[in-house]
């Protein structure tokens, strides 16, 4: 099995948010200028968004949560928050600058970011103002950090230790 089809297989819940549709994506992707890669929408659009073990996915189709929603406003306002002090400490700038990064999904203080070539995720930790790049789509990622949780300094423990049952974890509490 592919790491999506692990991610995919352990979901078998009604989805816990709204389940974006195919002009969901378009609408994003047309207002930021690249493509969300497909196992990362996959991932959404089976699970609802909100959470992935404490990692919370971002969602074009959700309105109220502005912690998830995926738009270019919930961008813009992160572009507020971020951007000064990432491009300072790290060289990193967010959307909409040229070449910025989009969070797609984040835990703690570390988020999740699609590249502007719409393929590389990136991984910003704003606690130790560190970027790591990644070769791997979002779903072998993922796996990846399940599979050695002490990656990154825990990065993978932080995301799985409270998750809901995946990869064959017992149920415990939310984040």
């Amino acid at each position: 099995m592919t790491p999506l089809e692990h991610i995919l297989n352990e979901f078998k819940s009604e989805p816990t948010g709204p389940v974006p549709s195919p002009a969901d994506w378009g609408e994003f992707e047309k207002g930021v200028g690249r493509s969300v890669p497909e196992d990362y929408k996959r991932i959404v659009e089976h699970t609802g968004g909100a959470y992935m073990g404490c990692c919370l996915l971002r969602n074009p189709a959700e309105r109220t949560n502005m912690y998830v929603t995926l738009s270019v406003a919930a961008l813009h306002r992160e572009h507020i928050l971020w951007n000064e002090m990432t491009m300072e400490r790290m060289g990193v700038s967010w959307f909409p600058e040229s070449e910025g990064l989009i969070q797609l999904a984040m835990v703690n203080r570390t988020f999740f970011m699609l590249s502007s070539d719409g393929d590389t995720i990136v991984i910003c930790d704003c606690g130790s103002w560190e970027t790591f790049g990644s070769n791997l789509s979002f779903s072998e990622l993922m796996w990846s950090l399940f599979q050695d949780r002490n990656q990154l300094d825990g990065l993978g423990d932080a995301i799985w230790r409270h998750s809901k049952r995946l990869f064959g974890l017992p149920g415990r509490e939310k984040c």
